[in-house]
Parts: C-alpha cells; structure tokens; sequence
C-alpha cells in the first residue's frame, strides 16, 4: 500500500491553485481548500496563505527604525512573536528570522573583534567606528560565516516551515498526481453549479422515477382486479373521487329550495387543467428558479459584474494562464535619499548635532561648510548623555541581547566582563519620539542627574549588586537582616506584661434571716447549650402533657371521631323534649358547647382524612380552656358521678335484655330472598335444606343471601356514583373554577381594601402634617430673605467704605 506523507516544499501550482481556492471559498473553509491540494492539509494551507500568499504581508527590505523596535519589543516580551508582530507590521516568521539575523551578525562582529575582558570598550569602539564609516552591513570577510550561510540547510535536512519561504519552480515533466491533482482542482474551482445543484438534480429525477413506478404498479394493480388502499390526501390536498370541491351542505330542517333550483350562476364552469388547481410542482418550481437565476447571471455579466465559465473549457484555462499569475514581481520604486552615505559620513565625523534645512523646511540638498549661516532644524538630545548613530544602537543592542543569553547570575558572586561596553545611555526608541530634558538648577544651570556607582543593569531586580548608597540620592532601605534586627529591638522595647487579675464574686441575693438565698453550690456547674435544650424539651413535654389533659376522654384515649362536626340544630333536630321547655334549653346548651369542644379539637388534633376546619370570624369561642384549670375538670368529674343515682358497674344489664327478649319472642329476622319476616325462634328450630318451598330458612342461607343482597347493591351505588360522576362532572369542575375564581377575586379585594384603608390613613396623615410643613418653609423662607437682606445692606455699607476710599 502506498503511504503519502503530506507536508514539504510549496511548489508555484500549489501556490497558484491555494490563491484561486481562497478567492473562491473564502479563509474559513480549509478543508475544503486542502482537498484540491493531496499533499497538504488544512493547517499547512492556512499557515501558507496567512505566512506568505496573504497579499498585506509586507515583504520589503526592513528599516531601521523597524530593527529598534524589534530589538526593544524582544528585550520586553522575550519569544513572544505572535504578540510582536502586528505592533511591528510584520508575520511571527518574519519577526523572528530578522532577529535572529541581528544576533548572527552581532555573534560574528563579537567573534572577529576578539570581544572579551579588557579588549571590550576596544572592541565596542571599533565596532561603532566600523558602523559609522561603513554602515550597518560594514564588515570584513575574515569575520566569519554570514547568517545565510549559518541558517543553510545541510544535506538531508528538512525544512521545519516550508510555508515561509518562497516557492519552488514547476518542473518540466510533473508527475502524474501532480497532473491529475491539477485537472481536478481545474475543474472544480471552474464549476459554478456546485455539488448541490449536482444532488437537486439526482434527486429530482429519482423522485420521477419512483413516481413513474408507483403509477405503473397502480394501473398492473387495477387491469388483474386487485383493490389497492386509496391514496391518502396530506394538508390541502384533495381527493376529487371521494370529495366535493367546495361543497356547503344545507341547513337542517324544512325549507323552499325554489329560489335555489332557478338561481342562475354567473361562473363558468369550463374545462380547468388540474396542474391549474393544484398548482405547480416542485420539479418546476426549481426549473423556473433556474431559469430566473440564469437570467439574473447573463444580466451582471452584461454590466461588467462577475463571470461564471464552464469547467473543461478554454475560457477556464485561461483562468491560470493569466499574465498577473505568471509574471514575475516588479521591482520595488523607492523614491531617492535625502541625504547620501557620504553625507551621513561626514557629519557623523564631524560630530553634527543638527542638520541644515533649506527654507522650505526640508534637508538642504548640498552640505554647506558653515552650519550657522543655514537656518538649522535643532535635533533635541538629552543632556544626560550624547545620542549616538541609529546604527550604532541597533549593532549595540544586538550584541547586549547575544551576550545576556550566557549572562551567570549574579548570585554566584562573579563580576559581568562585559558590563563596562554595554550602552548604557543609548536610546533604541525611534529618532521621531521625543526625548527627556534634563531638570535645570534654579541658578539657571543644569543639574547633575543622579547616578549610580556600580549597578548590574541585568537581572538585578532584588538589588543584589546595587550598593547601599547611591552618590547623591538618598539612602538605600537596609537589607532584610537588619530589618530583623530593628523588629527584633522594638519588640524587646515593649513593657513586659503584668500577670495580674482581679476576682469579682456575684452578689447573691439574701433574705431577711441573713441566709444566702440562691446562692450557687460550690459544685454547681454552668449551664451549657445541652441542659438548655434538654431543659427546653421538658417545658415543652409538660405543656403537651398539660394541654393533653384538658382534651377530652374522646382524644385522650384515641376512640373514633366524626370526620364531620355537625351544627347544634342538627343534633336538637332529634330532641325528645317540646321547644321552649327548660329542659328543651338545657339540651341546647349542651350540644352547642359539644359543638365547639369537636371544633376546637378537630383543629388542634386533626382527624386523619378528614377535611380541615376553617375558622370562623368569632374565633374567640375556641378558648374554651380560658381560665379552667385540672382542679376544675376533676371537680366537674365528681359532681357527674355524685349525681348519677345507680350504679352502672353492679346493674346486670344481660338479665333485662333477657327477660326482655324472652317476652317479646326473640327479635325479627328478613328473609332478603323471599322477602318474609321471621322470628329468631323459629330460624333457631329450622332444617332448611334448600329444596322445600314455603319452609323456614337457616341462619347461614340468611347470611349468604344477605352477603349477595349487600354485594348487588354495592355494585349498584357503584354504577350510579360513576352515572353521577359522568353526568355532573362537568358541572362540578365548572363548581370547582368558579370557586376558585371567586376566592382569588375575594382576596383581590380584600387586599385592595386593606391598600384603600392604608392610602386613606397616609393622606389624613398628610392632610394633617402638611399645615405643619407649610409653616416651617415658610418660616425657613423668610429666615433666608432676612439674611440675604442684612447681607445686603452689610455689602452696600462696604461698598460705600470703599467708594470713599477711593475718593480720599
């Protein structure tokens, strides 16, 4: 299997059809840009448009003043090239080739000038004096190896970013992937259809043929006299076999058609095409679209816009066979120097500070012998120390980044040789920023700036190398031993502490016989949040306990209890005594206050399942157990029992229900099946078999005919409870809205009102403050008008002082 490695050198047809590709896609779609291209990928494509192709790349000879900057930006943001390169105006690549081109050419000035020890300032100085007579590129060729030749591939060595250097000639004879990776790249950068339109079209006559299928199978379908399922109409269609276009059926009940039946219609029902009726399809639909589009495209190619050529054609190949992609660059028109070498060259030996203008402004066009009889353009330096040549700082400070590359550290204890040829006052900032001034003594004379004595300009942000005292600045703080020396004194002159504490006992309260009383046992202890909870707990249980006791029997002992509370005159409706009678009253009385105690304790112990119980607007009748204490309850309990005159617990009641059963003949028993009464004497003496008619029957025949009795009917409230439920359901979640709607507007209104009475209560309170807050204004008014008025008067009186003094 053959393996393709996709990288290396950009050859002139990749270039070119990476350009078509960008103009035709656009610089998002890489991919797609990298699939015209079999040896590249999308990554590499991007780095080569944005590193080389892009046409804002600058590719000029870099200038000086763009050196100072590089030089100063990599001082300031080492390696950070991307963040580099746009404040330059250059590509990442660019940036770092350049710079790395300074330091070869500083590494080789340094290697030829035998740079080191005492030779340094030397060295230094006769590398400045090569510059300033040869300029910048002044150096012999015994120095050593050009930065070309250093950054030279050697044999067998891959380029690692083939995407920014210049690309390679097309070869006589290309290969045959080379050849058909162009063809392709032809042929779809020339195709305006695209692969959409492609896929329109295949899909476009699939659907015709699967029409065309489904029609035949219908019509072999129908001639063999199969019933095939009818089409199913979707949205608006219509079935014109089954339906009635347009149809109104008439209204129930008895009318005259007469009118109908004579009425003339005005339409004219001709023969209509069905494509009329249901429109166009979507096959024709996009003919059209096509044709509009075709239209709209021989229009802007009439008015110069753009042009769409056919792929394979001759109008395509001369797409790459243009003079502007195959020409070659032209040369670069700069306009002419102001000045020459040898201008600069003299005025740098002479030491020029200024430079002569003509009257215009500009540089005079030839050098005069005397620099004051021109009217001169002041190049402003500062007194610190003498700007030196643009070339000189560049080489300089090119040669200060090489050797901070191998700068030890100074903590190592070792002195920098090269410290002294350093430019130490050189400036790299451009020759158009405007330098500092020095400070001017108040005697008219320039003041000496401060300098220091010896100082390590590299890598000394501790201040390990600068000395104590500068020469005349102020002192240096001291270093941090003695800084643990002076805390260390001013913490021992601190007072030394004073264990001494003082005992307040708390006064205990004492009573009149001189005994303390609550006064806290020596083995008390403190309370702590455990016993005050624990505290808590039992306040609480004793409450329960307490409040528990004064509940009823009922609720003490857990009986059963109504899920409803009926009314007073509910339970008085089955009064045995006449209305108005004492006894009468005294039974109300009675159910009415059974009535609240059930209320009062439905609300406090709820009964499981059972609704909850809303309060009334008199709920000050729940306090029944205002005032009453167990003493009271216990008391009421034994004024019950001392009124009861018979005693319950010896009376055999078994023997009165007896005798009372044995006269009476027993109890009434209803036969469900037959519907007959009999005694329980004659059920006890039957034999029922279940075969002889008009016999007695047993007690178990009783039961199981009374258990399907109960069953039947059980099964019939459960037909009409769900006959109720259908019936009435709607009315009761009908019930149910209103109920709520009703609640939420009542409490709407009870909150409008309760808003109204607050609104009414703050304007009565405004009503009443605002003759107070009228008065105090007015008071502060009148306040400030007799102020401003004696102020008045007090300036009148000195402006008539003054006036006279004036005249005198």
């Amino acid at each position: 299997m053959r393996v393709v490695i996709k990288g290396g050198v950009w050859k002139n047809t990749e270039d070119e059809v990476l350009k078509v590709a960008v103009m035709k896609y656009g610089k998002n779609q890489w991919a797609r840009i990298s699939s015209l291209l079999t040896r590249k990928t999308p990554k590499q494509c991007k780095a080569r448009w944005y590193e080389w192709l892009d046409p804002s790349i600058k590719k000029t000879e870099w200038a000086k003043d763009e050196d100072e900057k590089l030089l100063h930006l990599a001082k300031l943001m080492p390696t950070q090239w991307r963040t580099i390169a746009p404040i330059i105006g250059r590509t990442p690549a660019q940036c770092l080739d350049r710079y790395q081109k300074l330091l070869d050419e500083a590494e080789r000035e340094l290697a030829g000038s035998g740079f080191g020890g005492a030779s340094s300032s030397a060295a230094a100085a006769s590398a400045a004096a090569a510059a300033a007579a040869g300029g910048f590129g002044a150096v012999t060729d015994d120095a050593g190896p050009s930065s070309d030749e250093v950054r030279r591939l050697r044999p067998g060595e891959i380029d690692p970013d083939p995407e920014t250097k210049p690309a390679r000639p097309d070869p006589v004879d290309m290969d045959e992937d080379e050849k058909e990776m162009l063809s392709e790249a032809r042929a779809r950068l020339a195709n305006t259809q695209g692969k959409k339109a492609k896929r329109k079209a295949r899909e476009r006559q699939l659907e015709e043929s699967r029409r065309l299928a489904a029609l035949q199978k219908r019509r072999e379908l129908k001639a063999s006299g199969i019933k095939f399922q009818p089409r199913r109409t979707q949205g608006d269609d219509v079935d014109y076999i089954r339906d009635v276009p347009f149809q109104r059926m008439p209204l129930p009940g008895f009318y005259d058609a007469t009118a109908e039946l004579n009425k003339k219609s005005g339409l004219d029902f001709a023969e209509v095409l069905l494509s009329r009726v249901e429109g166009k399809r979507k096959a024709e639909r996009e003919e059209a679209a096509q044709r509009r589009d075709a239209k709209r495209r021989r229009v802007r190619e009439d008015e110069g816009g753009i042009s769409f050529v056919s792929a394979g054609g001759a109008a395509a190949a001369a797409i790459f066979n243009r003079e502007e992609f195959s020409a070659t660059r032209a040369a670069l028109t700069l306009p002419a120097p102001q000045l020459t070498e040898a201008d600069i060259d003299t005025l740098a030996k002479r030491g020029a500070t200024q430079v002569p203008v003509d009257a215009d402004g500009g540089v005079a066009s030839d050098l005069v012998s005397e620099y004051g009889s021109a009217t001169p353009r002041t190049v402003i330096a500062p007194t610190r120390t003498q700007r030196d040549a643009v070339a000189d700082s560049v080489r300089a400070h090119a040669r200060a980044l090489l050797q901070a590359k191998d700068l030890q550290t100074p903590l190592l204890g070792q002195d920098s040789a090269h410290v002294a040829t350093l430019p130490q006052s050189s400036s790299i900032l451009p020759p158009s920023q405007t330098p500092r001034t020095a400070r001017t003594d108040v005697n008219g004379g320039a003041a000496t700036p401060r300098t220091s004595a010896s100082a390590t300009p590299y890598r000394d942000s501790m201040g390990i190398n600068t000395p104590l005292r500068s020469v005349a600045g102020t002192p240096r703080v001291a270093g941090p031993g003695a800084g643990r020396a002076a805390l260390r004194n001013a913490l021992a002159a601190l007072p030394k502490p004073r264990n001494e504490f003082t005992l307040v006992l708390p006064e205990a309260a004492t009573d009149g016989t001189g005994s303390t009383k609550g006064a806290p046992k020596p083995s008390a202890r403190l309370a702590d949040a455990a016993d005050e909870d624990a505290a808590q707990a039992q306040e609480l249980a004793a409450d329960s306990a307490a409040r528990e006791a004064m509940m009823s029997t009922v609720v003490r002992h857990g009986l059963p209890r109504p899920t409803l509370i009926p009314t007073a005159d509910a339970l008085m409706a089955s009064s045995p005594y006449p209305p108005g009678s004492s006894m009468h009253a005294a039974e109300a009385m009675i159910a009415r206050e059974m009535v609240r105690l059930m209320r009062y304790e439905a609300l406090e112990v709820p009964v499981a399942g059972a609704p909850p119980v809303g309060s009334n607007d008199n709920d000050d009748e729940l306090e029944i157990h205002v005032g009453l204490t167990p003493e009271a309850i216990e008391t009421a309990h034994q004024i019950i029992a001392d009124s009861v005159t018979v005693d319950l617990d010896s009376l055999d009641l078994s023997a009165v229900f007896a005798e009372e059963f044995e006269e009476t003949g027993g109890f009434s028993v209803l036969d469900p099946v037959s519907g007959v009464v009999y005694a329980s004497t004659e059920v006890d003496a039957s034999t029922y078999d279940g075969d002889t008619e008009g016999s007695v029957p047993t007690w178990a025949s009783i039961y199981a005919s009374t258990s399907a009795a109960v069953s039947a009917a059980a099964q019939q409230g459960v037909k009409l409870e769900k006959q109720l439920k259908v019936q009435f359901g709607g009315y009761t979640a009908r019930a149910g809205k209103l109920h709520s709607r009703l609640t939420a507007a009542t409490d709407e209104t009870n909150r409008l009102a309760d808003d109204l009475a607050a609104l009414q209560g703050l304007r009565q309170a405004e009503v009443a403050a605002a003759p107070m807050r009228l008065a105090e204004v007015r008071r502060d008014v009148e306040m400030a008008l007799r102020e401003e008025r004696e102020l008045q008067e007090r300036y009148a009186e000195l402006a008539r002082a003054l006036a006279a003094v004036d005249d005198a």
